[in-house]
């Protein structure tokens, strides 16, 4: 179910996030609590934690938000899961560089000294071998 897959994530770090003094928010539209994804949920968990990491990994104060609800998408309904922080966030520049392999950022270096850019790009390929999209609003 769509609920316990958020919970699960959220739980992950729930930790981390007290440690740094974020709230963490999760947003599940109530009409979804009791669907059923037949989907791939081990991918979709996968990419979840990944965007999850990124917010940790930059946002230092506020919040970090989980949200799911389901949209129209190419003519039926989709989900949409979105991940909302307070972060630093990207210079309009680098945004281009996000879903590229070894698309690392050099102003971000310091925070994230052992990144490897990979883990973007594995979450778009695990996305669109799903049939769905990823991109940053």
């Amino acid at each position: 179910m769509v609920k316990s897959l958020i919970e699960e994530v959220v739980d992950v770090f729930e930790f981390q996030c007290s440690h740094k003094n974020l709230k963490l928010l999760k947003n599940i539209d109530p009409q979804l609590s009791s669907i059923v994804t037949h989907s791939d949920n081990g991918r979709i968990k996968q990419v979840l934690l990944n965007l999850m990491a990124n917010a940790l990994k930059f946002t230092f104060e506020g919040h970090i938000i989980l949200s799911v609800c389901m949209v129209e998408w190419n003519g039926s309904e989709a989900l949409e899961f979105s991940v909302t922080d307070t972060g630093i966030g990207i210079s309009k520049h680098n945004q281009t560089k996000l879903f590229r392999l070894f698309g690392l950022i050099s102003e971000n270096e310091k925070i994230n000294p052992n990144g490897c850019g990979i883990g973007l790009t594995v979450s778009k390929k695990f996305v669109e071998a799903l049939d769905g999209e990823i991109h940053l609003r």
